[in-house]
């Protein structure tokens, strides 16, 4: 992770505010380690569907964390963006989403509770 001082101010967000959407994104990639919640590949041989599931994972955590510490008060577009073009790679299955989602939910507690 680069420290804070490399992030700058864009025209969507200030640098705090980027800093920190990274950090949770990287948070919640790590959760799926085999010493923590064990994350398993749920696409076998297919590395882009594992690829954009795991990535709508940590984008979904970083959200769910940075709303619980008031790092963000709304999403922004770019997160709704990155979102889609990973549910566009999973070829518009929703159930992938939804998967996703519970598995961020999962990330976001490990850390919080």
């Amino acid at each position: 992770m680069t420290s804070k001082e490399f992030f700058k101010d864009t025209k969507d967000s200030d640098a705090t505010v980027n800093y920190y959407s990274v950090l949770f994104h990287e948070l919640t990639h790590a959760t799926g380690h085999k010493n923590r919640l064990d994350r398993k590949d749920k696409f076998d041989n297919d590395h882009t569907k594992s690829y954009a599931f795991e990535e709508l994972i940590a984008e979904t955590g970083a959200i769910l964390f940075g709303k619980h510490f008031k790092i963000e008060k709304t999403i922004r577009p770019n997160h709704a963006q990155y979102l889609n073009s990973w549910i566009k790679a999973l070829q518009k299955d929703f159930s992938f989403l939804t998967s996703a989602i519970a598995q961020a939910s999962r990330a976001f507690e490990y850390y919080v509770k």
